[in-house]
């Protein structure tokens, strides 16, 4: 018996980043049967996240929606931004036993070979929590960045947080003029004074050294709004994080590339791509950042798990799926 969907099986697609996890069951004809968006999956050490009870929940609620027991979910698609494969791997065992869900690296650009005919690209800067860049060209897949929080993250919701924390705490400390963007240090119940005491800087310490990768993150959000403000400090941030981008984009296009900017930090503002677009131009004249409103990685995965089964990207498929063509 059918479930809801009107078909007895359907495919998984999900893409799993630091921040939030978006997860959808669809038919081999692109129709949309259920969706929904949890916490984030993507971790650098496997058991940092709870990943099975977030896995577990989301795709209780994804079967729910679509009226179907698990057994109906026969193949997929999970795109993950972090290397704790084998969790997920083991997570989605366990919830959809016996289905071809193929789990792999945003970063390795196997999505980008198989859209980029269709999207009319030649190359991907991802950048939301992280940051990396993917490129085709005629011999081999170019990668750059992707080095993680500590070593890199450029450009990322993650090095705008950061940078934004640094900036206030010089604040606090007298070394720089002080400007609204000090607030956010309220963000996490702090105080935010200068000329603090020893007792009252410790105080201040202990919980911004305990914040997560995706917290800081987080903060990017009300840096661009302080931009968007005027604030002279969170505006030098995003000129820092748009040159940042731009060199990521240069590292890895060919002559003529366009370049596809997607993720949380591209979907700022369009005087924020703007500002990549520029930067870009300057250091690659022949090179061109894009930015689609109906293309992300869900999507992507979307076109994944349709290949795998073995589905051709016809144009209903992709009117389906929303997406718009080179052509168009």
């Amino acid at each position: 018996m059918a479930g809801r969907s009107g078909l007895d099986h359907l495919l998984l697609a999900a893409d799993g980043g630091g921040s939030k996890t978006r997860l959808c069951l669809l038919t081999r004809k692109g129709v949309l049967a259920a969706e929904v968006s949890v916490a984030g999956v993507a971790t650098a050490n496997e058991g940092a996240l709870p990943v099975r009870d977030i896995l577990r929940g989301a795709c209780g609620r994804l079967l729910k929606d679509a009226g179907i027991p698990p057994g109906r979910v026969d193949g997929g698609y999970f795109s993950l931004g972090g290397p704790n494969i084998g969790e997920i791997e083991s997570a989605l065992r366990e919830i959809f036993p016996g289905a071809a869900i193929r789990i792999d690296r945003e970063a390795n650009g196997n999505w980008l070979a198989v859209c980029a005919p269709v999207l009319g690209i030649d190359a991907v800067v991802m950048a939301g929590t992280g940051s990396v860049a993917v490129g085709l060209s005629d011999k081999e897949m170019v990668t750059t960045g992707g080095w993680g929080p500590v070593l890199d993250d450029a450009g990322s919701g993650y090095a705008i947080g950061l940078a934004a924390i640094r900036a206030a705490l010089r604040m606090v400390d007298g070394r720089t003029p002080r400007t609204p963007l000090l607030e956010i240090l309220r963000t996490f119940g702090c105080e935010p004074a200068t000329g603090l005491d020893f007792a009252a800087r410790m105080r201040l310490r202990k919980p911004l050294l305990s914040l997560s990768r995706r917290e800081i993150a987080g903060l990017a959000p009300a840096v661009f709004q302080r931009a968007r403000s005027g604030d002279a400090s969170a505006s030098a941030i995003l000129r820092q994080a748009s040159e940042d981008l731009a060199g990521l984009a240069a590292s890895v296009a060919c002559p003529g590339a366009r370049v596809l900017g997607m993720g949380g930090v591209f979907a700022s503002g369009e005087s924020f791509t703007a500002r990549c677009a520029e930067a870009l131009k300057r250091r690659r004249p022949d090179a061109a950042f894009v930015f689609r409103t109906d293309f992300d990685l869900l999507k992507a995965a979307c076109i994944m798990a349709l290949a795998r089964a073995e589905r051709p990207l016809t144009e209903a498929i992709l009117r389906k799926l929303k997406l718009k063509t080179e052509k168009e």
